[in-house]
């Protein structure tokens, strides 16, 4: 059988692939929401270059969905240009008349991760806490409503998006997107008021249909993704710590609203993982502070065979910690 790929070295570019595209990646870890791409893309056929792949959810979803993964050595990878035509026979693909053959990957549990994760977050709390004081908005920043409803691209049901929509249509709340929220609120009818982040995950259509942007930048004002913007829009920037959806919770607080809904948010230690994330100090530090503006719409309908450990790692934490985050609270008041 002859397969046409494409080749990607990052999984974000899945964006703005074609439906009837087969990829080539090297991806230990693929996340709920690339996974949910893929399947959105109708991508029928997968060569994942790899010595060994956890066990996410995303993985979970594409084998679930009768995606066809093919597995090959991690030093493969290199070998195959950006495009092009491979046959599979059998166990084996040949490519320019090289025989390659299909390998089993060692298959690995996220949770050996935890125990790292977890330090890291308490370890960089102490370094992070003086910075949240730190956030700097420039250029054409739009004003928020008082109260606000942020889309992101992790996990959600049909029951958080009805509940989103229930909010706009009482509330008519200002609509932010991070990244590649935009094409989930926009599939669904929802069109972004302003999109935060740095645009790594958010496709060329969605920036082409909304009109105002806060670009993520780094503290030092370095923004590597302003050229990614026309400049007839509407660009504001945020310099802050963390990931853009903290970005996203920031530019809230800095504009002093009166409450904050989220869908799509990663909230757990295997979301954050998934997403490539080593620690999450300032998604925590900014919910210790603020949790009382922050109501997160997630998993409004349950199935219990995909509960998972979510909230339980944050009580872990401060109850291990409390002195030390009384301290923080303490310092960021000043």
């Amino acid at each position: 059988m002859f397969v046409q790929y494409k080749k990607l070295k990052l999984t974000k570019g899945i964006k703005d692939f074609k439906k009837t595209d087969n990829i080539l990646i090297s991806q230990e870890m693929i996340d709920y929401a690339t996974a949910y791409m893929i399947l959105n893309k109708k991508i029928r056929k997968i060569i994942n270059c790899v010595d060994q792949i956890y066990r996410s959810s995303g993985l979970c979803l594409l084998i679930d969905s009768g995606i066809d993964i093919i597995f090959m050595p991690k030093l493969y990878f290199e070998d195959f240009e950006d495009e092009g035509e491979v046959k599979i026979y059998k166990g084996y693909m040949f490519y320019k008349n090289i025989l390659y053959k299909e390998c089993v990957p060692e298959f690995k549990d996220i949770k050996c991760l935890y125990n790292d994760f977890l330090r890291n977050t308490v370890h960089y709390m102490s370094r992070e806490k003086e910075l949240l004081n730190n956030i700097k908005l420039s250029g054409k920043v739009l004003n928020l409503s008082e109260r606000v409803i942020i889309f992101s691209r992790c996990r959600y049901t049909r029951e958080d998006l009805l509940i989103a929509k229930n909010i706009i249509k009482s509330y008519n709340p200002t609509i932010i997107a991070v990244d590649g929220g935009a094409d989930i609120a926009l599939k669904h009818g929802i069109k972004p008021d302003v999109i935060v982040g740095d645009m790594d995950s958010v496709s060329l259509k969605a920036i082409e249909k909304c009109d105002n942007f806060l670009l993520h930048c780094y503290l030092s004002g370095l923004c590597p993704s302003d050229d990614k913007i026309p400049e007839l829009k509407n660009k504001g920037y945020i310099s802050c710590i963390g990931t853009s959806e903290d970005a996203a919770l920031l530019y809230c607080i800095k504009q002093k609203v009166m409450h904050i809904y989220t869908i799509g948010f990663h909230t757990s230690v295997e979301e954050f993982i998934e997403k490539g994330r080593s620690g999450a100090s300032s998604y925590l530090l900014i919910r210790i502070l603020y949790s009382h503006l922050i109501t997160d719409i997630k998993n409004s309908f349950v199935n219990r065979d995909y509960v998972k450990f979510s909230y339980v790692w944050i009580a872990f934490i401060i109850a291990l910690y409390l002195g030390f985050l009384f301290t923080i609270t303490a310092g960021v008041f000043k």
